[in-house]
Order: C-alpha cells, then structure tokens, then sequence
C-alpha cells in the first residue's frame, strides 16, 4: 500500500513549474529527441528515497520513503497548476495478505480481487509512523521554499484522522506480485521450473510467481525472474 502527504511549495524545480504548460511540454519533447537527452523527461517519478526504520526496536527497514516531485491535478493524469511535491511511501515487507480468485470458467470475466491492505496491525502502526516521519521531513525544509501542507492537514494532528486518510486515499503503489507463487507445496501455483502445476505447456514468468514480496520496487527482481524464465524455456 502506497500513500503520501501532499505539499504547496513556491519552488520553481517541480515538474508543476517545468513542465506545467503545453509550450514547457513541448521544448522538453524536443530536448528528449533531438536535444542531448536530459530534463524532465528522462527522470522517473521519485527523485530522492530513503529505507528507513520507524522504530527504533525493528531489525531492519521497515519503509520505502521517496520524494515525487509533483502534484497532480483533478483529472489524475495531468498536473496541478501550482507547484507542489508529495513525500510518499510504502511498507517494505507488509504483513496483510490479499488474494485473486477465478470467477467464472470464462477466461474474459474479471477476477475476485481483494487487496487486504492493513488488516493487520503492524502494517497499520508502521504506515501511521512513516506518515510522521514525512511529515518531521516537510516540517525542516528551509523556510524560502515556503512548504505548505494540503493533505491531510490539521485532520493528521490524530492518529484516528491519519488512519482515515490513509484508508481513503491510500493506492496500491502499481508493484502487484505473489498471486501465482512458486513452491514445492500443495498450494504453490507454479513449480521451481515456472510451471503451471496440473497444467501442461503453461508456465508463467512475471512478479506474481514471488513467493514473498520484495523490499522496495519489484522492477530488479522481476527482469531476474525474466531472465530465469527464458533460460528454462529454452531448456524445455
């Protein structure tokens, strides 16, 4: 589960400020292809991120703080139009469990899919102590900047209003994995090799045969599983 605190800013280095217009839009496409390939184009959507430990008591890392240079406008897509910044962040290696089931012999129906995010109560008590990191983070950022919370606001002053937030506005992060698990037992999906147990011909090779959740973004990790894939294709 991915969430964030939402920041005004009088910075001119957000991409709200560098790219917020369609003629900024533009010259950043004509960098890109003919320029020296530099700009906004050629970032990702984190600039900066940190593991860090929410407490004092746990053994390692038990969150991914990153820093999106942006704010989002209404539509979702598009940018705001002032400059703003979000501090956002995930837990490394969440406790709550989901799951995906078949709905229909139907290949095209969708499936059941219930992510489950913080049903358990550490999940719950790191999330809650990442959310107050960022927010110390925001608090000693110089002064000219001129940082300037939107959300949560005055409703994350309590540990029940940052909860609630957090329930409503928190999104999966896009990093879906374990669905189809590798393993040797009864309810692994596929088997050491990738192959779809009881089904002939069938193997699948993506982030849903993981059968723990990596700590941070699945991107390494899944080109390996690729990599691993071909090979055992290849092999037959």
């Amino acid at each position: 589960m991915q969430v964030d605190r939402k920041y005004t800013t009088s910075s001119k280095y957000t991409l709200n400020k560098q790219v917020g217009t369609m003629f900024q839009q533009m010259l950043a496409r004509i960098n890109y292809y003919l320029g020296p390939r530099n700009g906004p184009l050629t970032i990702g959507a984190s600039l900066a991120g940190a593991y860090v430990k929410t407490r004092p008591d746990v053994e390692a890392p038990a969150l991914h703080l990153h820093f999106l240079p942006f704010m989002p406008g209404d539509k979702g897509w598009d940018l705001a139009k002032f400059s703003g910044f979000r501090l956002g962040m995930y837990q490394n290696r969440p406790e709550s469990r989901g799951r995906v089931r078949i709905t229909s012999s139907d290949p095209k129906a969708s499936p059941s899919i219930l992510f489950n995010h913080l049903s358990e109560e550490e999940d719950v008590r790191t999330i809650l102590e990442g959310m107050k990191i960022a927010k110390r983070i925001a608090d000693a950022m110089p002064q000219e900047l001129m940082v300037e919370e939107i959300e949560p606001g005055p409703a994350g002053n309590s540990d029940e209003g940052l909860l609630d937030y957090i329930r409503t506005n928190g999104n999966t992060g896009f990093h879906y994995s374990g669905t189809a698990r590798i393993g040797k037992d009864d309810l692994a999906v596929v088997d050491p090799q990738l192959r779809v147990r009881g089904i002939n011909n069938l193997r699948v090779i993506d982030a849903s045969v993981m059968p723990t959740i990596p700590s941070g973004n699945i991107n390494a990790a899944v080109l390996m599983i690729g990599e691993k894939g071909a090979d055992l294709v290849k092999e037959g």
